[in-house]
């Protein structure tokens, strides 16, 4: 009898604190957010602490994003950049890590970098990039270094999730210095 008044009474003081920690769930993308608590829950089971940390890690700047831009919820352009943000600090921590000789933590650094390109969108190769860029040079109409910002604004509006822009300007660069 105690049991099924005391579980009654918990369900009760649940109701009566409102959406608390579903809603904030629910705030973040749903599919990104199913596949890093679902991952979470696996790296929980196969104890791996460095993969469960970096998870866990992925959530919190998630949600800092949320209440930096004081939205209830994060879309998915929001949700990728905060993992690409990740995902750079990963590439720059590994180039900082070799130049001082700490082939350790440029391993962990790199771990933790194929962790985060999981769930990022699938990035062009440089032969796709520099294919689509030609077709856009000609589109636009872009001869010169001058044009540049013309050109890296309309290809952001098209590719921004799947090529990194310093990239894609080492390739315009390459494409507008060859002979035509």
């Amino acid at each position: 009898m105690r049991r099924r008044k005391k579980a009654a009474t918990q369900r009760l003081r649940k109701k009566a604190r409102g959406p608390g920690k579903e809603r904030r769930r629910r705030a973040m993308s749903e599919s990104i957010l199913q596949r890093l608590k679902s991952d979470q829950k696996a790296a929980m089971k196969a104890k791996e602490k460095e993969r469960l940390s970096l998870i866990r890690m992925l959530i919190a700047d998630i949600r800092n994003e949320e209440i930096k831009l004081a939205k209830q919820e994060l879309d998915d352009a929001e949700v990728l950049a905060v993992l690409r943000r990740a995902a750079k600090m990963r590439v720059d921590a590994i180039e900082d890590a070799k130049k001082v000789g700490r082939d350790e933590t440029a391993a962990k650094e790199a771990q933790e970098l194929a962790w985060i390109e999981v769930y990022l969108p699938k990035q062009l190769s440089d032969d796709q990039i520099r294919e689509k860029a030609r077709a856009l040079v000609q589109e636009l109409g872009i001869e010169s270094k001058k044009d540049m910002g013309k050109f890296m604004k309309a290809w952001m509006a098209q590719y921004r999730d799947v090529s990194d822009g310093k990239t894609v300007q080492r390739i315009l660069g390459e494409l507008l210095n060859e002979p035509r």
